[in-house]
Formats: structure tokens, C-alpha cells, sequence
């Protein structure tokens, strides 16, 4: 069923920040900020071995690499750090030519601004990283962006392509088998969530399901259980 824009709105008293404090605790049920803080070492020990083992010629992909992934753990930890990540991911990707980290960039200052409510900001960075991915084989990185337009079009009130974000996220994923199970986990959540916000529980429920499916494969139960209070409480209101 297309959901009627016309009528979605966050509940009464559902402020902007409550939605990204939500969103961030929704994601650190799949990231702990225990294991963050531990990946957050673990990556910045890899990027001082390279810098020890290259000292002249670290500043190559894998440099960039460990640098995104190191930006995504500060995400909900530090935007300063996020932000000075973001423009030194930049840097590099110009210095050695590297087109992907022009993308990696992009999205991580798509991160920062969208947690400092500059939303439009925000999309900007995630639709530009969007066009040059689009021109690769870069899977991965389309349904990260999938996940994070939704996110940002549903806080500029714009649902109907918040919705459209998930579902073509959702039909990528889907082509892959197995292999972006939490990719599809978030994406379906997500349009549960939205679902769920608009009164729409019958298709919020169709979508928990499918979740709780994916969840099953993916083995996590602190991840499930996050699942099934989004469940349980569409179908509580379903009974009123």
C-alpha cells in the first residue's frame, strides 16, 4: 500500500531529536557502544601499523578504508571527530585520485550534518554520493545510502521518498541472497517504523514480520528483541 504523505507525522509529543536518539539506539542494537569503542581501537591500531609499515606511502586506499570505517564508529560517539575524519578522507582520496573516497567522503559529511539537523545539508551529501555510486558496482555503499536518504527524507517530511529509499534498498539487498541480511533487517524496521507512526498497522505488521524473519538468520537476540517490542506493541494497538 503507498502511504499517505498527506497524513505522516510523528506522534504527538515525537520531537526531531527523539527520532535520531531512537534511530541511534536502534543501530546500537546491531553496534554496541562497547564493541564501537572496541572497533574504534582495533582501527586505529591498524592505521598506526600502516603508518610504521609504509611511513612514506601509507595514503593509499586502504588508509581511506580504515579512515570510513573509523568515521561510521564515531558517528553517534563524536561529530567533531566525525567531521575532521570526513574532511581528511577527502583530502587523501584527492591527493591519490581514489573516486571511491570522493564517495566515503561524501557520506560521512552526509553523517555529520544530518546529526547537527542541517538536513537539507545532509541530502545534498547523500544524493551526490548516491549519482557517483550509481556509476559503479558498489553495493554496499548504495544500501548504506538507501538507509540513510530514507532516514533523511522522513525528517524533511518528504515519506514518499523516505518509503521509496527503503523498498529500492530492500529490492537490492534482496538480489543478493543472504549476504546483506542487516542491511535488510534496518530497511525493513525502518518502513515498520514509519508504517507504525502513520497508524498504518496492518502493513507496520506485515513488515515486523519480515524483520523478525531476517532476524532469525541473522542469529542476534538482543537484535531481535528490539524487533519484537515493535511487534508487540503494533499488534497491541491493532487490538484497541
Amino acid at each position: 500500500m503507498k502511504p499517505n504523505s498527506a497524513i505522516f507525522a510523528f506522534p504527538k509529543g515525537v520531537t526531531r531529536n527523539f527520532y535520531i536518539v531512537m534511530l541511534a539506539l536502534f543501530l546500537f542494537s546491531f553496534y554496541p557502544l562497547r564493541s564501537q569503542q572496541s572497533a574504534i581501537d582495533s582501527i586505529n591500531t591498524k592505521i598506526q601499523n600502516l603508518k610504521k609499515q609504509r611511513p612514506t606511502t601509507f595514503k593509499d586506499t586502504t588508509y581511506v578504508h580504515l579512515l570510513y570505517e573509523l568515521g561510521g564508529k564515531y558517528r553517534y560517539i563524536s561529530n567533531d571527530s566525525l567531521y575532521a575524519i570526513s574532511l581528511r578522507i577527502r583530502e587523501i582520496s584527492k591527493e591519490i585520485a581514489y573516486d571511491k573516497g570522493g564517495i566515503y567522503a561524501l557520506m560521512r559529511l552526509g553523517d555529520y550534518y544530518s546529526n547537527k539537523g542541517f538536513d537539507e545539508k545532509s541530502l545534498n551529501h547523500y544524493l551526490e554520493a548516491y549519482n557517483l555510486a550509481g556509476q559503479k558496482d558498489y553495493t554496499g555503499i548504495k544500501l548504506d545510502l538507501f538507509i540513510n536518504l530514507g532516514y533523511v527524507y522522513s525528517l524533511l517530511g518528504n515519506y514518499e521518498n523516505a518509503f521509496k529509499s527503503y523498498l529500492e534498498g530492500i529490492d537490492l539487498a534482496s538480489t543478493f541472497e543472504d549476504k546483506y541480511l542487516e542491511h535488510l533487517s534496518i530497511l525493513n524496521e525502518a518502513i515498520a517504523n514509519l508504517y507504525t507512526s502513520q497508524k498504518e498497522y496492518k502493513q507496520a505488521l506485515s513488515f515486523f514480520k519480515e524483520t523478525k524473519k531476517i532476524n532469525d538468520k541473522i542469529g542476534d537476540e538482543k537484535i531481535q528483541a528490539e524487533t519484537m517490542v515493535g511487534l508487540a506493541s503494533v499488534l497491541a494497538e491493532m487490538k484497541q
